[in-house]
This record gives structure tokens, C-alpha cells and sequence, in this order.
């Protein structure tokens, strides 16, 4: 899971640093940074895998306007079974021209680096500590998810489903199709395309094959709003379940909301208040509002002002 996240000189986020609990809640007015946390780590995610170059990741029209530095620094802390990983990313733009170049890049065990890149110059290093061979960088990572079976718990929020199949769709091609029961006859289906289904039938689709994805390594998940289209009674099922597998088949689940279901199911314990004042940087109170000593639920709370 990642238990840290540092961003310096990127839009509102200036010498940035949260450190992450296996669940948690993003709280705080739009604008405050939140969505910002969550597309720094699509972009390095993007950038690390090999899908991007970093110029398309970190254009120079992010940099922190209020700022005329012209070094962005990122780094992830990433706990794994087999301990713990850090991977730090400096990329530095032209002052003159709209160009961007990785000034410094580097992966270590602990204390014990992995590979550590200087411009176009890459270093390995053995088990010993001792640096082995270099070479010109074109770095590439993967990341493997599949889908797992999700009748149990689509059955009980989706009313009349019943299965997925795919049918062929030129000559490589799938197409999802979606299986309801029809009330008249209920051991025979009818099947639809993903496509007619409503908002809300697919953001439950989406979300709960999300929590049921499964893959060699546990997933973390970084949702953005995801109670959109979705009612209050569907949002609380999903929030239970959220709750069940993190710590099983998900590794960690941090979200971003203004659901007052999902602010007072997860924001009194696992919250984290984002604040953040005009042509400022972004920063995280400390503590969460007490909401027995109010009498008023957190949603509430955060609805009034009344957080600061």
C-alpha cells in the first residue's frame, strides 16, 4: 500500500506531504487540493508504467503559479510484505522554453537503493549495496488486475440482475452484455448492452468490480466521488463491503466525497481535512472536528463552515 506521499511545485500542492492509513477519507471545499493528490498519482502511475513521456506527464503549465521555481519533486513510500519501497521523481523544466527533462530519479529498499537515475544516466545496484551497471534510461513497469466474479453482491444491489457475458465483436473484439432476469419469466434473462444500462447501474458495476479485482498483489484504490449516480441505501452496501475487504483483497481505499453517507461513515476516524486559502498552498488541519462536542454529525459540521 502507499503510506506516504510527498508533492512539491504542482498547481496548488507546495512542499506537500500526508502520510496514508489503509482506509481513508479526503475531506475539504473544492479547490482545496484533494482531486490534486489523486492526479499527481494517475500521472506517475502513467509515467512509470511506460505510457507516457514525462513531458505529457508533467507539462510546465502545472508548475505552482505563485512560484518561478522550476523543479518538481514527487515521492511515494510503498509498504510491501517483503518491506518497504521508495521512489522519488525530480523533474526539472526550461525556463525559456516549454521543454521538461527527469533531473533525478530513484528506487530504494530502506537504505539500500535500487536504481538511482541522473539525467540520461541510470545506476543498478546489487544486494551488497555495491552500484552495478549503468546505462541510458528507458524505464518500464507493468501493473497486472483482473476482474473477479461479482454476482454475490451485484444480486443483492442490483435488482433483477443475473450474469455477465461477452459476446464477439469483430474479429478480436468483445463487447460486455449484461444479463437481467424478466420479472414475467424469471428463469429466463434478457441481455443488454453495457452502454443502455443507467448511470447508476454502472457506477454499481464499476465500483464493485473494483473491490472484487484481484490480482497477484492487493490493490489500492484511489476513488474519486464515486457515490455519483448512486443512492444513499446502494452507497452503504458498497461502504460495508469497502469496509470488509480492505486489509484482504484490497491493500488500501482512499476517497474523495461530499456524500454526508460516506463523510460520517468514514471522516471521524479516517479523515483527512484538506484547506486551502486564495493563491496559497494547499494543507491538511490538524484533527478532525469533534462532532459529540457539536452535537452535529461531521457532515453537517463540514456543510456550516464550522471546520476551522
Amino acid at each position: 500500500m502507499i503510506n506516504r506521499i510527498y508533492i512539491d511545485n504542482f498547481r496548488c500542492l507546495v512542499n506537500f506531504e500526508i502520510e496514508l492509513s489503509p482506509i481513508g477519507l479526503f475531506l475539504g471545499p473544492n479547490g482545496s487540493g484533494k482531486s490534486t493528490v489523486f492526479e499527481v498519482l494517475r500521472r506517475l502511475q502513467s509515467y512509470i508504467s511506460g505510457n507516457c513521456r514525462i513531458e505529457e506527464a508533467f507539462p510546465k503549465q502545472d508548475i505552482t503559479r505563485w512560484h518561478n521555481r522550476s523543479e518538481q519533486r514527487f515521492e511515494l513510500g510503498v509498504s510491501l510484505p517483503e518491506g518497504g519501497l521508495t521512489y522519488s521523481l525530480v523533474v526539472e523544466h526550461s525556463e525559456t522554453e516549454n521543454l521538461c527533462r527527469v533531473k533525478e530519479e530513484k528506487l530504494a529498499e530502506g537504505p539500500s537503493v535500487l536504481f538511482h537515475r541522473k539525467l540520461e544516466n541510470v545506476s543498478l545496484f546489487r544486494d551488497d549495496g555495491s552500484e552495478g551497471p549503468k546505462y541510458p534510461y528507458d524505464w518500464t513497469l507493468s501493473a497486472l488486475a483482473s476482474m473477479l466474479e461479482l454476482f454475490g453482491e451485484l444480486t443483492a444491489v442490483l435488482e433483477g440482475f443475473d450474469s455477465f457475458s461477452f459476446k464477439d465483436s469483430g474479429e478480436s473484439g468483445k463487447m460486455l452484455k449484461v444479463l437481467f432476469k424478466q420479472e414475467s419469466k424469471p428463469r429466463r434473462t434478457r441481455q443488454y448492452d453495457f452502454s443502455e444500462l443507467s448511470d447508476g447501474q454502472r457506477a454499481l458495476i464499476a465500483l464493485y468490480a473494483l473491490l472484487h479485482s484481484s490480482s497477484e498483489r492487493k490493490l489500492c484504490l484511489f476513488l474519486d466521488e464515486p457515490d455519483n449516480f448512486v443512492s444513499i441505501r446502494e452507497i452503504q452496501l458498497w461502504l460495508a463491503s469497502l469496509r470488509e475487504l480492505c486489509g484482504e483483497r484490497l491493500d488500501q481505499a482512499i476517497l474523495i466525497s461530499h456524500h454526508p453517507e460516506i463523510i460520517d461513515s468514514l471522516g471521524p476516524s479516517k479523515g483527512y481535512l484538506f484547506a486551502r486559502e486564495p493563491e496559497s498552498p494547499a494543507r491538511i488541519l490538524s484533527g478532525i472536528p469533534d462532532s459529540e462536542e457539536s452535537g452535529l454529525t461531521l457532515s453537517e459540521i463540514l456543510a456550516r463552515g464550522w471546520e476551522k
